[in-house]
């Protein structure tokens, strides 16, 4: 699936065209009564149906768009506020002077159900959350202008698919769309349509990619891999940091190394070469979903090959190193923010300035004489121990 799971329509029918007329006469009907047509009032419909009616009583009607609804009526007709009344656009329609925009959204049916676009209610909170913003991007409408109504049919056998009606309360709207902004309008659109297929691939790769660095961690080696694991152990530079990524600029010829072990572990392991496959294919996907293609798809799969490269090798050079070590020299390794000091080294650091020197403290006051305290030396902070090698 990419982004053409998600198609976007759009006809500009302009005051005094044959289309236009179309709209106010029939293309209502059309929407609201031909076959497939999903005439049901939704969850939300109901609900909103139920806030209509207590607005209602509050006086406060008169200030809503939709309509109340009447068991067994056609509810076909929907927009930003509920049912939408169709005697009441038709009229709208018909005594507003500007252009109207007729819109298809279709998703296949294939892919509907991962980007939870499979039911007409699906198709309501998308519309409502996202069409005014939509409109309002191309530049010809602004947003508090924006007016439409949708509804919501099952017809097709590749998709489900809404026709949008749209138009400009003031009337003013009577232009075409500069195709540039309709297309970065489209492209967008589109891209929410995805999100809940992308969040998903994208949590997929993420758990994919942590448990091939875990099994990177626990699989055993060979007699082979042992050997060569030992020789990078012993190469191992024994001062600064011992990440891969530092290490494939100070050391490249260790980091080589590494590599070809992982290559060597992934060779000899057909589940690794499983869920690498799989880690792959979801990478791909989510290029797909982010509706990549060419040299930016291209950016964007080896970014993630680098990453995952790299946590493996960080994950190899750490288990090597808890080999290589004894227990306990291993566990001081991984302590990194820890410093030993012997006595010879902090008398050392006392002489050059340390904050732990003996210090004489001075009471300096205009006009009176300088008094000096001197307190007693104190050597180590609180609570520190005085063996012979002093953990800070």
């Amino acid at each position: 699936m990419d982004h053409r799971a998600v198609i976007l329509n759009n006809r500009i029918c302009l005051p005094g065209s044959h289309a236009r007329e179309s709209v106010s006469r029939g293309k209502l009907d059309y929407l609201t009564q031909r076959e497939g047509v999903v005439q049901e009032p939704t969850e939300d419909d109901i609900l909103r149906q139920k806030q209509n009616e207590i607005l209602g009583k509050l006086d406060y009607v008169a200030h809503r768009k939709g309509a109340v609804f009447e068991p067994g009526t056609n509810c076909a007709l929907f927009d930003q506020s509920g049912v939408a009344d169709i005697e009441a656009v038709r009229q709208e329609l018909a005594e507003n002077p500007g252009a109207v925009i007729t819109s298809v959204v279709a998703v296949k049916r294939e892919d509907a159900k991962a980007l939870h676009l499979e039911s007409k209610q699906d198709f309501e909170r998308f519309l409502r959350a996202n069409w005014s913003d939509h409109i309002a991007q191309t530049g010809v409408i602004s947003r508090e202008n924006v007016r439409w109504c949708a509804a919501y049919h099952t017809n097709c056998d590749k998709n489900w698919h809404v026709h949008v009606l749209t138009w400009d309360k003031s009337g003013r709207y009577n232009c075409l769309i500069p195709k540039k902004h309709l297309e970065k309008a489209r492209r967008d659109l589109v891209h929410k349509a995805m999100e809940p297929a992308r969040q998903e691939i994208s949590l997929e790769r993420t758990q994919l990619r942590n448990q091939l660095v875990e099994r990177m961690k626990s699989t055993a080696l060979s007699r082979s891999q042992e050997k060569l694991a030992r020789q990078i152990a012993r190469e191992l530079p024994r001062q600064g940091s011992l990440k891969y990524a530092s290490l494939a600029k100070s050391h490249p010829e260790i980091t080589s190394k590494v590599d070809a072990l992982v290559a060597k572990r992934i060779a000899a392991n057909s589940e690794l070469q499983q869920q690498i496959a799989a880690w792959r294919q979801a990478v791909e996907k989510h290029a797909d979903f982010k509706g990549l293609s060419g040299k930016p798809r291209e950016a964007h799969i080896q970014a993630a090959e680098s990453d995952l490269a790299n946590r493996m090798g960080n994950a190899q050079i750490r288990a090597i190193r808890q080999e290589a070590m004894p227990p306990q020299q291993a566990d001081a390794a991984a302590a990194s923010s820890s410093i030993a000091f012997t006595f010879s080294q902090l008398a050392a650091a006392i002489a050059s300035g340390s904050p732990y020197r003996q210090s004489t403290h001075r009471h300096n006051g205009p006009h009176q004489e300088q008094r000096h305290h001197k307190h007693k030396p104190q050597l180590t902070p609180k609570g520190a121990s005085h063996k012979k090698e002093i953990t800070l």
